[in-house]
């Protein structure tokens, strides 16, 4: 009798950590604010475009990266990943939500990076700017590149601003995206902004005289994405 008593025990004890060890996923709360996005046809019969009720108010334009769910990964701050979900990033608020049972889910775990895949050739990964450096609010980053020496790093806000049709005197309201590039240096350790004119390239790179020469800068438009990438690219050989 005895032995089968410590049997039991035995059994209840691996259990009950079976269980314990078990992870139910990502800890989510219930979308703070839903985003109506409807279509609607413009009044002066141009393309159709989309229209967001925000908090009553209708804004031209949708807050989000891709307004479809997309497949993606999650990963959080203590390094757990989470794949297959269907992921949605609102650049607006800079909250990344999650699709499950019909319903908008908010990811409430402090998010480290996630990516999302919109085809087969094409996938945008973004990390949390707070990696890198302390943000006094959420901010993600969109990764360009990624390579030995460092980061090239892109960020996206979403603001909502007041414009008018002259033609139609009208007013409305409509989202501005605005873009900031940014240089993380892997072994400095630092998370720089670039300026439009790259300016302060030279010093964020700590580059010579002859480092630039062969760089070739004036040839870089450094306030077009693509121009950007090019250079930290050819930096990169270079190194």
């Amino acid at each position: 009798m005895k032995n089968y008593i410590i049997t039991l025990c035995c059994l209840f004890v691996i259990t009950s950590q079976c269980v314990a060890q078990r992870d139910p996923g990502p800890v989510w709360i219930p979308a703070k604010q839903t985003y109506e996005l409807f279509v609607s046809p413009n009044k002066t019969d141009r393309d159709i475009e989309k229209i967001t009720n925000v908090n009553g108010d209708n804004v031209n334009g949708s807050p989000y990266l891709d307004d479809e769910w997309q497949k993606g990964v999650i990963i959080l701050k203590d390094n757990r990943k989470y794949e297959n979900y269907k992921l949605k990033y609102n650049i607006f608020t800079q909250i990344v939500s999650f699709f499950a049972d019909n319903t908008s889910l908010d990811i409430s775990d402090g998010i480290k990076e996630f990516s999302i895949f919109f085809d087969a050739n094409k996938t945008r990964r973004f990390v949390n700017a707070n990696n890198y450096k302390r943000q006094n609010q959420l901010l993600y980053l969109e990764v360009l590149l990624d390579a030995k020496k460092g980061m090239l790093l892109k960020s996206q806000t979403k603001a909502i601003v007041a414009n008018s049709d002259i033609a139609n005197k009208s007013r409305f309201k409509q989202f501005e995206d605005t873009y900031q590039y940014y240089y993380y240096n892997k072994s400095k350790e630092e998370l720089s902004k670039i300026k439009k004119t790259g300016s302060n390239l030279e010093s964020i790179l700590s580059l010579t005289p002859e480092q630039i020469k062969n760089l070739v800068m004036p040839r870089f438009d450094f306030s077009a994405e693509e121009s950007l990438v090019s250079f930290f690219t050819l930096y990169e050989a270079q190194q």
